[in-house]
């Protein structure tokens, strides 16, 4: 990595958060579809395959839901690298102006 650098490009941080944020919404999207089906199982189902499968869409919107809050984490960090750069970027900035 010997010569590379690396900048803050806002453009680039904005349209990787965006990216992140359209994954996170698709998370919401597929726990709130598998409720709706999970309503459409209790009303039209009845007997042990009814509830396996409700006991099923609970297991996976469970799993779903802890995979949403990892992601959110993910979302959270790439806010704070985005301030680290921005912070290396303005003291790299100061130490050049210092010395000319």
């Amino acid at each position: 990595m010997a010569g590379e650098t690396i900048s803050y490009e806002p453009g680039k941080h904005n349209v990787f958060e965006s990216d992140l944020g359209k994954i996170k919404d698709n998370f919401d999207d597929l726990v709130t579809e598998l409720g709706n089906v999970k309503s459409d199982v209790s009303e039209h189902l009845e007997g042990k395959a009814a509830t396996s499968l409700g006991t099923a869409i609970d297991d996976l919107v469970t799993k779903l839901t802890k995979e949403q809050e990892n992601w959110q984490t993910v979302i959270d960090n790439a806010n704070k690298i985005e301030e680290l750069i921005k912070e290396a970027d303005g003291k790299a900035a100061a130490g050049i102006e210092g010395n000319g």
